[in-house]
């Protein structure tokens, strides 16, 4: 029986990891890198380390290539409510800011009280009243 071999990346909001999947008679995972991931204080805002974080992907990737030369496709999982602009060059228009950032907290609060207004518990779950 033939065997498929694909990475996965994997950003989450402390760490990162390149792991690789090979899909045979049994499935076997390997993290075949590791490596932190933190946001970066400017000022009073934080920030994304993205050259940082595509320095450790490519590593991880360069890696998986050397252990398992024969990787059929590459998936990524991250945090998706952080966003980028970018120019008409594919440039960032300016720094990534980490969804944690002080900036973002007074909308996170109106977005509660709203949520709470819309789906009360009472609403929700009739069976606890």
């Amino acid at each position: 029986m033939s065997s498929v071999t694909c990475a996965a990346i994997d950003l989450g909001a402390t760490s990162g990891r390149v792991i690789v999947g090979t899909w045979g008679k049994q499935p076997k995972l390997t993290e075949v890198h590791r490596f932190p991931n933190a946001f970066s204080s400017l000022g009073p805002n934080d920030y994304w380390n993205l050259p940082g974080l595509w320095s450790e992907v490519c590593t991880g990737l360069r890696k998986a290539k050397q252990q398992f030369p024969k990787i059929a496709s590459v998936g990524v999982d991250f945090w998706g409510c952080d966003h980028v602009l970018l120019n008409d060059a594919g440039r960032l228009v300016f720094p990534a800011h980490a969804y944690r950032d002080a900036r973002t907290q007074a909308g996170l609060k109106s977005l509660a009280i709203l949520a709470w207004s819309v789906f009360m518990p009472q609403r929700a779950f009739p069976c606890i009243l």
